[in-house]
């Protein structure tokens, strides 16, 4: 994930084709969906590296297992 730095656009993106403009601020957006977004991409990576691991996907993570766990169900991984 990246944030551009031209001048005229400004975006995230590299969470499963999406985009997220920042410019849409302005417009009104949904933060909770946004980094819910980002926040299952980086669980689902973080289980895929380490082979279904909570315990070193937590670690990658800078997470406790506790948190980790909450995020998995939360997130119905």
């Amino acid at each position: 994930m990246w944030r551009s730095l031209h001048k005229k656009r400004r975006w995230i993106e590299g969470v499963k084709g999406l985009r997220f403009d920042l410019d849409d601020v302005e417009q009104g957006v949904d933060l909770d969906e946004i980094l819910s977004s980002i926040e299952s991409a980086y669980l689902e990576k973080a289980m895929e590296v380490f082979g279904g691991n909570k315990s070193q996907a937590a670690v990658c993570l800078n997470l406790s297992l506790r948190s980790m766990r909450y995020l998995l169900d939360k997130s119905d991984y």
